[in-house]
């Protein structure tokens, strides 16, 4: 976790308010979940400035806050917040969606010795995340999907990685709607396994092709480190087309490798060779 004097250093922010000593151990991009002890980290999202939840957030107990040191409401925003409590702690910065993509890379490169496995995909990769995490949480505690907020911008995955220290690896899923944006999201997790799961035309935005689709998911290896492995779904057209690479090591999938597949009471069982030996997998 963080001291404000370190969200100040790591932002290359100004302590306006507060103890520099504070120490933050929770953090918040919504507006519909304020908690009591959180610091509030108010980004422009899908057309919303949260910056006009600030408030709400100081009454309900919030330790602290970003806000843009250009905002049309600053002054307003900082006098409330503290006459509703001197104490409070208070950071402004250039643009606090960077602000927190900063912070996010700092917090990576103090973890780097922990595994992160990214999964994209243009469906089912939340699902895919969550039976890898399944797996993986029998042996050691796992970072995914935190607070069950389903959230895979690159912001919402900085501030998950805000808590990675408290665990032993992450399992992430990295959504994308425009070119670049995959790159930033590499760098940001720099993944040591990378799992594209499927290549259509759902959620395509502005890639407007399938090709371009794959183009830019591949982009997932640009930061791969460490295991630099990359599984593709041998299953997909599409994907089938990735060839080898000197960066990666490349693993296929695929759902043939399944077989004497029940389903019963709604909970779906299936065997598999694993490590060579048979084996029956539930779901």
């Amino acid at each position: 976790m963080y001291y404000l004097k370190e969200i100040e250093k790591y932002t290359n922010g100004k302590i306006v308010n507060g103890n520099p000593e504070i120490k933050l151990k929770e953090y918040s991009l919504l507006k519909e979940k304020h908690q009591p002890g959180e610091f509030f980290i108010p980004i422009k999202f899908k057309n919303t400035n949260r910056e006009e939840f600030i408030l709400e957030a100081v009454k309900s107990g919030a330790i602290g806050f970003m806000i843009n040191k250009n905002s049309e409401n600053y002054s307003s925003i900082v006098d409330q917040a503290k006459q509703i409590n001197p104490e409070i702690g208070i950071i402004e910065v250039e643009d606090v969606n960077q602000a927190i993509y900063q912070l996010g890379l700092e917090s990576r490169e103090r973890n780097i010795d922990k595994p992160i496995i990214a999964v994209t995909g243009s469906v089912g990769k939340t699902t895919l995340c969550s039976l890898i995490s399944k797996v993986l949480e029998t042996e050691i505690k796992v970072l995914h999907d935190f607070k069950n907020e389903n959230n895979n911008t690159r912001w919402h995955i900085a501030r998950d990685l805000l808590y990675l220290e408290n665990y032993d690896m992450a399992v992430i899923e990295l959504g994308i709607s425009n070119i670049g944006t995959m790159t930033q999201l590499s760098k940001l997790v720099k993944p040591s396994i990378a799992v594209i799961n499927q290549i259509s035309m759902a959620h395509i935005n502005n890639l407007k092709t399938e090709e371009n689709i794959l183009k830019e998911k591949m982009h997932i290896t640009d930061y791969i480190k460490d295991k630099k492995i990359l599984f593709v779904n041998n299953d997909n057209c599409y994907l089938q087309t990735v060839e080898k690479s000197e960066l990666y090591v490349k693993k296929e999938y695929s759902s043939k490798e399944a077989y004497d597949i029940q389903e019963e009471n709604g909970k779906l069982s299936f065997k598999a060779k694993v490590y060579g030996k048979e084996t029956r997998i539930s779901t």
